[in-house]
């Protein structure tokens, strides 16, 4: 994809210029006479240049590994219990580490506590018997098709 490609274009721009400046800076400390020679080559690796990363390309990027993996849920969905775990899907599928398992069914468990989302249950379609607040009830029988009247023939009058 294009925007891959440009983003490791910037990355490589970026590798170069770090080098640049930590020249740059190495001459200005020395000739400024802050630092010697053998202080740089100790420092030198302790100097990191952090470049502000692209956050739009990131949020799309991350949003779509997020759009992958819930798809792939979706997909294994109806194979957790028979042949896989939740363990094993949230740590494969879902590329949770353990930390996070624990740190997600804590707010799992606080939202459902504060009533923010409903148990499984509540997912549960109604019995057919049972009838939704608010709508309007089918008739139990269909009613019966009204017959057509018989076209009268013109011998009977």
């Amino acid at each position: 994809r294009d925007e891959l490609k440009f983003q490791k274009f910037i990355d490589r721009l970026r590798r170069r210029f770090s080098g640049l400046f930590l020249e740059i800076l190495k001459k200005q400390l020395i000739l400024k006479g802050i630092i010697t020679s053998e202080d740089w080559e100790v420092w030198q690796n302790e100097i990191i240049i952090d470049f502000v990363s692209d956050n739009h390309f990131a949020e799309l990027r991350n949003a779509e590994l997020i759009r992958e993996r819930l798809q792939t849920l979706d997909m294994t969905q109806q194979y957790v219990g028979e042949f896989y775990s939740k363990a094993w899907v949230m740590k494969n599928v879902l590329n949770l580490n353990e930390d996070e398992i624990e740190q997600m069914k804590k707010e799992m468990e606080e939202e459902m506590a504060a009533g923010e989302v409903g148990h499984d249950d509540d997912h549960i379609a109604p019995d057919a018997d049972e009838e939704e607040p608010g709508e309007n009830p089918e008739p139990k029988e269909k009613p019966k098709p009204k017959e057509k009247p018989k076209p009268k023939d013109s011998d009977e009058e």
